[in-house]
């Protein structure tokens, strides 16, 4: 079902599966590299303007201790964050069906929260200094502090996941 409705919607363009987890046509009329995607990106967040603070007041507030290492942390791994497609999509999901609503804030930050986990733990099982560009939580602080603070954001992203009802 899914290649008919490929075939039918998108005539011509053959869908591949980027090392991104991203689908995009190989066509050379569209995003072709990360820099493209991450523009592409960015303007996309601009469009989604209050809805997209709203979501970053989301994640923000999910993450919120009052241990000074684990803020620390948090505050690095949120200023080097990625392209943060997980969240783009759940918001653009919730404008498509209608409603953006708090719960759709609190659902897009359980996504990007419980990724982050698992690059968190993915960096330390792969031996990851880099990622992006920008080094890891495990080369910056610790493996240690790697894998615990991927264990506190997994443990709030199944918090929020839980109590808010996402």
């Amino acid at each position: 079902k899914k290649s008919n409705f490929i075939k039918q919607n998108f005539p011509g363009i053959n869908f591949a599966c980027s090392a991104q987890d991203i689908f995009v046509p190989k066509s050379k009329e569209v995003f072709t590299n990360e820099r493209e995607v991450n523009a592409m990106l960015d303007l996309v967040k601009q469009e989604l303007g209050e809805h997209w603070s709203a979501y970053g007041q989301a994640i923000t507030t999910a993450l919120a201790n009052e241990n000074k290492l684990l803020s620390k942390l948090n505050g690095y791994i949120i200023d080097t964050a990625g392209k943060q497609l997980r969240p783009v999509l759940c918001l653009l999901a919730a404008q498509a069906c209608g409603k953006v609503s708090q719960m759709s804030y609190e659902c897009a930050a359980v996504c990007e929260i419980i990724h982050t986990a698992t690059l968190l733990h993915d960096d330390v099982a792969d031996n990851g200094d880099m990622r992006r560009g920008v080094p890891t939580v495990k080369a910056v602080f610790s493996p240690a502090a790697s894998v615990l603070t991927g264990d506190y954001w997994l443990a709030r992203g199944m918090h929020v996941l839980i109590n808010k009802q996402c």
